[in-house]
């Protein structure tokens, strides 16, 4: 499990996540807005926008960000996040853990070729 979590703010360009991704090797990152998580940028959120033929310096990521992502606690059974995953046709899912202060994040793949 990872516990340094990596967030973007709102207002950041595309590109300026992209970077972030590109450094530390990951594929989606938080959205955060004054520390509550409001979103999840993926590859694919990027992806979209390229096809769209947006400009990586002038695009927010906010417009492009899955807002309220469906989330999971560390609680829930294997078989009710997979049954999560199949039914909104999520490739990775990412389980985090929140306080006041830290976060920590897992991710897991689907087998599905969706």
């Amino acid at each position: 499990m990872t516990t340094d979590v990596l967030t973007v703010a709102p207002e950041d360009t595309l590109g300026e996540a992209a970077a972030k991704m590109t450094e530390r090797g990951v594929g989606a990152v938080v959205v955060s807005d004054f520390g509550r998580m409001i979103g999840i940028l993926s590859e694919r959120d990027i992806m979209r926008a390229v096809a769209d033929r947006i400009h990586s310096s002038e695009a927010r990521v906010r417009e492009w960000m899955t807002a309220d992502p469906i989330t999971a606690t560390a609680d829930t059974s294997v078989e009710d996040a997979g049954r999560t995953m199949l039914e909104h046709g999520f490739r990775t899912s990412r389980l985090f853990k929140t306080n006041a202060r830290s976060a920590s994040s897992r991710s897991a793949t689907s087998s599905s070729s969706r």
